[in-house]
């Protein structure tokens, strides 16, 4: 440790101190350097330079005036510190070192007196020079570190006073502050890319010896915790300096942009730092980013407005683009590069060309990284600022246009996919041309490369057919004489040995490129040297491959002694000059062979070292020369390997089919050490060799699934990520990631016109695609971006679009709209998953809201609607002909049109009906499968015009026997959509037809064909092919193969449309259903067999509602034992069973169990309560879950379905009554007793309650009655049903009157005041019938509610003809309930008696139910009916008691049909429990009339018929 003296440090007095004496040597050494206008001689510059060096050292070392001051301030003052800060600047410009005498004892100084370094100024004074000296990355910043940050962090905490400094003042302390950032900077920089010192310093490093030799950068890094300890210390300088600097800005001016360059730079090397640690470094990043966020509008101030562009120094502006890009935080990258990017327009206009060619550089590397930034019209601005300043110095100083700097404006100019004007082209050609003679490889090849861009971007721009080359447009004369200087050149340098393999590759293959006949110069030059370089290669490589068959390879060969890059180059150069070179002369022939030869051999060798490359760069240079020239292998037992010359298809044998597989191995390793572009090549590549069988399925599925998983790590442009979706659609099961997703939508943002390009690309892959929560938000993301693109489009350029581009637009963006919309597939909830049939979609008012998605969907489709009528009335047609060379859209156009906005069910009714007379006059052209898809989309638009329909049924009727099955199901279903085409319609058979042919006619009748419904002519053709396709067993057999469940039950449904469906047609259909079900249960396997179970379920739904449909009992009956006997633990296992029962729709659930209760009611397939458990206790289950629960409308629905059928003979009636009071109670507790009432809408944490609409209250109302009646009696229940029925009728009652409810009622139900009808009517007396009779207060209910038992009743009767069978027996049973004629009067009983005994003896499909409802009659409440009948006078109600009496007889001639195979009847249980009712007609009223032979009646009614 050096100890300072004073009297030493001071010296004696003198006339000079030292500090100055040094101060006028280094005026005096930096003059030449300052003033190079009058430079000396070369020999007397570095004499004098060495002179004033020596003095200066021998005063730093004491040599000479030891014994003097070294400065006129004191050492004890605090401003001494300023004067060592001086010594340590001077020190550095001579290179002195930390050990020199003179700065040693500074240095000393400064450790002792630091605690009186007060400020920031006085600390950075110090510790700014000392780094410059020439062990200031070593021992300078150890000093730093140990000695002064401790201080600079105090000066930086402590709080100084803005208001009491002056100007100059407070400029100093700001900038003081900005200094630390560039302390931080000299800290944190590389060994490699420090300076040693100010200006000059370079040229002394030979005077003393260096320091140490290793840097405190390495040191620190070596050990783990220095490498800590220097984050944490860097972390918290950078949070003070920020803070200090925040604190400082109100009263500083703006930002200079050399301040917030070296602002940025210190948190980019502190990214730098952390990135490559462990979990603290990169909790310290982010923790720099939330730091730096605040800084950013404070360093925004250095951009100021875009106007002041031209006032900063376009050097500075490149800088900080430079650091900007290099900052891992992408907002913050995005910000600044924002703001020096925009400044570049006009600060060019005071640039150099090197500052030219560096903002050109970093502009490329802003493209690439983040594209929305330097958007496509920032960079015409640039380029057109670059241009007339080029010119400029051009002219007025040539010499700065140099041959270096023009190969890297060509070359960076023609990356930025923009146009470059002709003259700058040549200017630059021009330029490079006249330093020819400076040129080397490394210059040449980009100037090449850029020459071949703009020639392909040129030819693309020719929209003629008169194409001419590059250099043989008029306006580039000056590209053919720089080609030839160039080619002048490479004959040069390759004659000189100064061109290596890789550079003499990439010389070929650009001349090539630009199909110049050069090419020819070039190879002949460099030809023996490419022939050495394969030779070694080849030799190399036939090595390593026998020494890694050997098993001797350690897994490190190098291939060749060449470049891989360049050998991989070399092929490639090989091959382009092959394909393009045009030989005239014999000798130009024989260059063409030789290079073909040595083409193939090259090749040869490189089949071998697939398995021998470390990096994927050369694994995607090497499979890009490989793959383009390959075919199909060999068929077995050739194991040749045939090669063409002429470069067409190369075959190979398995082995080297083999060495592909090793490819796909290597992509799979490769892959995390990819780049974007790589993943993106190699994504390709793998699609190639799959697509030529070169590869396996599954190595080729492993490797894709790598190279997703290395996307979500790298920045992938948008045509990388084409290029691995391309390879993710020919390589299957490979799901699509979230972050691929979404970095695809933020870069289709800034490039709207290629929508449709991706989403082709993208759509096919997520089309099958099981789509997660996480990756549906990602879709529903890029459809937003999608469609406002589409819009922005639509509104600028809407007149430049190609029709045929806004139809495929609409296309896209409606299939992605159809699959973004679909539920995710993990907790996808299908509770509202409805039935195809749209006479089904039964969905309230509040459901059909889409809310904004929706909104933005139909504003997309509504702007592309216009624009197609737009282009289609700029576009007439005549006959069908477009007139004018306008656009005439082709029926494929039509058909992906109307299919778009069927998909997204947006009806944009004006374009959709002007295209209904084009398809009219098209549709005789159209193929059937054209003409399915646009009949169906019409009929889901519901838009439609009869005569059109008609011509166009006339025009198709014909060719329908050409249709596939699926085909005639589409066309017949869009009939019956659009509504022309009625259920009634009768669709006669040809049996029918060849029998009513016979008849007779009169003469004076016309042809019935010719009047014939086009649409029922059509209806009859099409059942007619579909008979044709099931004629025999074969048929059937394939329809049972070729079709899914799903897909045969369509077949049935639009069979089963009509009242009367056409036979045999429906009946063969719905048995090939029946067995394709048994077929499809009997094959659950798999990891998806609940939701396979489901959806058997949920066609069984389907189907049961068509067996009553069939011709035959025999018929619906197997087929309805069969349906029950699925539906069982015995067919299905009793954990899939549950499975797939839960995830039915609760609706759809309950539905089962009514039609499965109707089946043993109708069809004798018994349903035990054990068996009805299964059934009813998932109900429940999803009957209580909370998304259900709160939903009125889907509990109600579901109650009304499940209890439609209730019975004591089938099902479990006991359950079914204790789900519908605990459903029942839940809305009851949810909701107040009156309608008006409630909770409070403000209160905080109330739960929303019910808004029960009438439909709601009469499902509800329907579901209580119908348990009530057959359930077991128990006091307790009994209250909690008669209250929750009590509450349910008075609501329905304010339904019907609006009264009672106020304004609020009004609001809360859209019913009010609406017209109820007569079956309502007879709910609610049956329900006030129940509450009446169960609670002994009649009398009472009726004066409170007498003028709406009034109203209902007079409704009834009024809508006399609408009552139904149910409806019937509902008046009835309240009747019964009741003990006077209040409730129910006798005029309303003999009405309902008449509809009743209207439809008694039907065994019709509509008299079906029928059977059950007079069972509900005669056994519910107790055979309260049969009771109330036997109570009645004789004489005066002849009506009712043979209503009761005539359901023995009705029953009976149902019996009589089901034993004639016409139609079913009750069950045998069903039809004794019937009997044991009636026989208290025998017993209390045994002398009645009517009662004759009804005891022989009931005897035939319990007879077992048998019927199989």
């Amino acid at each position: 440790m050096l100890h300072v003296c004073l009297r030493r440090l001071q010296g004696a007095s003198a006339p000079q101190s030292v500090l100055r004496t040094l101060q006028r040597l280094r005026q005096q050494y930096q003059r030449p350097l300052q003033r190079r206008e009058t430079p000396m001689a070369g020999c007397e510059t570095s004499l004098s330079k060495q002179r004033l060096a020596d003095e200066a050292l021998k005063l730093l070392r004491r040599e000479v005036r030891g014994s003097d001051m070294l400065s006129d301030v004191s050492v004890v003052s605090s401003s001494f510190c300023i004067e060592v800060g001086k010594l340590l600047s001077v020190a550095a410009a001579f290179g002195a070192t930390t050990t020199t005498q003179r700065v040693a004892e500074a240095l000393q100084w400064v450790r002792i007196n630091k605690s009186s370094l007060l400020t920031t100024r006085q600390v950075m004074s110090v510790a700014m020079p000392l780094l410059n000296l020439k062990d200031g990355k070593s021992l300078g910043r150890q000093f730093v570190m140990e000695e002064l940050i401790t201080p600079l962090l105090t000066s930086l905490e402590a709080s100084v006073s803005t208001a009491t400094m002056n100007e100059v003042e407070m400029k100093q302390h700001y900038s003081a502050i900005v200094s630390v950032f560039s302390l931080v900077n000299r800290l944190l920089e590389c060994d490699d890319n420090c300076g040693v010192g100010d200006a000059g310093g370079g040229e002394t490093k030979d005077i003393e010896p260096e320091g140490p030799s290793v840097g405190m950068a390495g040191k620190t890094l070596a050990s783990g915790s220095a490498a800590s300890v220097l984050r944490r210390s860097v972390a918290e300088l950078l949070t003070k300096a920020a803070d200090a600097l925040l604190s400082a800005t109100a009263s500083a001016s703006s930002f200079d942009v050399q301040d917030c360059t070296h602002t940025l730079l210190a948190f980019q090397r502190f990214e730098s730092l952390c990135s490559d640690v462990d979990a603290d470094g990169v909790k310290d990043m982010e923790e720099m980013h939330a730091v730096l966020l605040p800084l950013q509008p404070v360093l925004g101030t250095a951009f100021g407005s875009c106007a002041s562009g031209a006032a900063k120094r376009p050097g500075d502006l490149c800088h900080l683009l430079s650091c900007a890009l290099k900052l891992k935080h992408r907002e913050s990258m995005i910000f600044f590069s924002r703001g020096a990017v925009s400044l570049l327009p006009l600060a060019l206009a005071s640039a150099t060309v090197k500052e030219m060619s560096m903002a050109v550089s970093l502009l490329v590397r802003l493209r690439s990284c983040a594209p929305e930034v330097a958007d496509g019209l920032l960079v015409q601005r640039i380029v057109g600022a670059m241009r007339p300043k080029l010119f400029l110095l051009a002219e007025t100083h040539p010499e700065t246009l140099r041959h270096i700097e023009s190969s890297l404006l060509l070359a960076n100019l023609t990356r930025l996919d923009t146009e470059v004007s002709e003259d700058l082209v040549n200017l630059l050609c021009s330029s490079f041309a006249s330093h020819m003679d400076s040129v080397q490889p490394s210059h040449l090849i980009p100037f090449l490369q850029g020459l071949c861009r703009f020639g392909d971007y040129h030819t693309r721009s020719v929209k003629d057919e008169s194409y001419v080359t590059v250099w043989d447009a008029p306006l580039l004369p000056a590209v053919l004489p720089c080609l030839r200087r160039s080619a002048d050149r490479v004959v040069t340098l390759a004659s000189a040995r100064a061109v290596t393999t890789v550079e003499a590759a990439q010389l070929l293959l650009l001349f090539s490129q630009l199909h110049s006949a050069l090419s020819l110069t070039v190879y002949a030059s460099l030809d023996s040297q490419l022939v050495g370089a394969a030779s070694r290669f080849v030799e190399v490589s036939n090595v390593t491959c026998d020494e890694s068959n050997d098993g001797v390879s350690d897994g490190h060969a190098v291939i060749g002694h060449e470049d891989p890059s360049g050998v991989f180059t070399l092929m490639n150069a090989l091959d382009t000059f092959r394909e393009k070179c045009v030989p005239v002369r014999r000798e130009e022939e024989e260059l063409l062979l030789r290079a073909g030869e040595l083409y193939e051999m090259v090749r040869q060798g490189a089949m071998g070292t697939v398995k021998e490359i470390q990096d994927p760069k050369s694994l995607v240079k090497l499979l890009g020369v490989l793959i383009p020239g390959l075919g199909a292998p060999f068929p077995a037992g050739e194991e040749e390997t045939a090669v063409h010359n002429s470069a067409a298809t190369v075959t190979y044998s398995p082995s080297a089919q083999r060495s592909f597989d090793s490819a796909a191995n290597q992509v799979i390793r490769l892959a995390p050490m990819a780049n974007a572009y790589e993943v993106g090549a190699l994504a390709k590549y793998t699609r190639e060799l799959l697509s030529k069988d070169l590869i396996g399925e599954a190595v080729a599925r492993e490797a894709m699934k790598s190279l997703v998983e290395q996307s979500g790590r790298v920045e992938m442009t948008l045509h990388d990520i084409q290029s691995l979706l391309d390879g993710m659609r020919q390589v299957r099961e490979v799901q699509i990631s979230a972050s691929l997703l979404w970095r695809a939508g933020t870069l289709l943002s800034t490039a709207p016109k290629k929508t449709t390009s991706f989403l082709r690309c993208v759509l096919p892959i997520i089309k099958n695609a099981a789509i997660k929560p996480c990756e549906k938000e990602a879709l529903s993301a890029l459809k937003r971006i999608a469609m406002q693109n589409a819009r922005d489009m639509l509104e600028t350029d809407v007149m430049t679009i190609s029709p045929r581009d806004v139809v495929l637009l609409a296309y896209t963006l409606a299939q992605l709209q159809a699959i973004s919309s679909e539920p995710a597939a993990e907790g996808a909830d299908d509770s509202e998953d409805v039935d195809s049939d749209a006479a089904e979609r039964e969905v309230s008012s509040d459901l059909l809201s889409k809310g904004d998605d929706f909104g933005v969907v139909h504003d997309t489709f509504t702007m592309i609607g216009d624009a197609v009528c737009l282009q289609m009335q700029q576009s007439p047609y005549s006959c069908g002909v477009a007139t004018g060379g306008g656009w005439q859209m082709t029926p494929q156009e039509v058909v992906m049109l109307v299919q778009s906005f069927e998909k997204v069910e947006v009806g944009h009714h004006s374009l959709l009906y002007e295209l209904l007379p084009l398809v009219r006059d098209m549709s005789p052209a159209m193929g059937p499968l054209e003409l399915s898809l646009l009949l169906s989309a019409f009929a889901r638009l519901g838009v439609w015009n009869g005569r059109i329909l008609n011509t166009l049924a006339c025009n198709v009727a014909e060719r329908m026997q050409m249709c596939s099955l699926k085909q005639c199901q589409v066309v017949l279903q869009a009939l019956q959509s659009s509504r022309f085409l009625r259920p009634t319609v009768f669709l006669p058979s040809a049996e029918y037809q060849e029998s009513s042919s016979c008849d007779w006619k009169p003469v004076c009748t016309p042809d019935g064909s010719a009047n014939a419904d086009p649409l029922v002519t059509l209806a009859v053709s099409i059942v007619k092919r579909m008979d044709a396709l099931v004629e025999n067993m074969d048929s059937v057999s394939t329809i049972l193969e070729s079709y899914t469940l799903r897909e045969i039950m369509a077949f049935v449904s639009v069979l089963g449309f009509f009242e009367h469906p056409p036979q045999p047609s429906f009946d063969t259909y719905m048995a090939i259903c029946v067995k394709k079900l048994l077929l499809s249960l009997r094959t659950l396997s798999g990891n998806d067999v609940s939701w396979d179970c489901r959806q058997n379920l949920m066609a069984c739904v389907s189907l049961a509602g068509y067996v009553c449909k069939l011709r035959k009992y025999s018929h619906q009956c197997t087929s309805a034992r069969v349906i029950a006997g699925v539906l069982s633990p015995l067919y299905i296992e009793s954990a899939t069973l549950k499975a797939g029962l839960l995830l039915m729709p609760e609706e759809k659930l309950s539905e089962l169990y009514c039609y499965r209760c109707a089946y043993a009611m109708l069809y004798g397939a018994a349903f035990a309560a054990d068996e009805a458990s299964l059934f009813l206790l998932p109900l429940f289950e999803k009957l209580k879950a909370p998304e259900v629960s709160q939903d009125a409308r889907r509990v109600c629905r579901a109650l009304r379905s499940m209890t439609r059928m209730c019975s004591r003979d089938a099902g479990d009636i006991s359950m079914v009554s204790e789900i519908v009071l605990h459903c029942a109670s839940a809305i009851h507790e949810r909701r107040p007793g009156n309608m008006g009432e409630g909770s409070e809408e403000g209160s905080v944490g109330a739960e929303k309650p019910f808004v029960l609409q009438r439909r709601e209250t009469v499902a509800l109302i329907e579901s209580l009655c119908a348990a009530w009646l057959f359930r077991s009696r128990s006091d307790e229940r009994d209250r909690s049903f008669l209250e929750v029925l009590r509450f349910s009728v008075d609501n329905m009652l304010r339904f019907y009157h609006g009264t009672g409810g106020g304004e609020d009622l009004r609001i809360a139900t859209k019913d009010v005041g609406t017209s109820i009808s007569a079956g309502e009517c007879g709910l609610v007396l049956l329900g006030l019938a129940i509450t009446g009779a169960a609670t002994n207060t009649c009398e009472a209910m009726h004066a409170s509610a007498l003028p709406q038992l009034t109203e209902l009743q007079r409704t009834i009767l009024m809508k006399e003809h609408d009552l139904s069978v149910h409806d019937s027996v509902n008046i009835l049973l309240a009747r019964a309930l009741c003990s006077d004629d209040t409730t129910v009067c006798w005029e309303v009983v003999e009405c309902a008696s008449r509809a009743l005994q209207s439809q008694m003896g039907k065994t019709d499909r509509t008299g079906l139910w029928l059977h059950s409802e007079l069972y509900r009659l005669v056994t519910a409440g107790d055979a309260c009916f049969v009771t109330y009948c036997v109570g009645l006078p004789e004489g005066g109600c002849r009506t009712v008691f043979d209503t009761c009496v005539r359901v023995v007889p009705a029953l009976l001639h149902a019996l009589r049909s089901e034993k004639r195979n016409i139609s079913p009847s009750l069950s045998l249980h069903c039809r004794v429990r019937v009997a044991e009712c009636l026989r208290q007609l025998l017993q209390l009223a045994p002398d009645r009339e009517g009662i004759d032979g009804l005891v022989a009646a009931l005897e035939e009614l319990v007879e077992d018929v048998g019927t199989s």
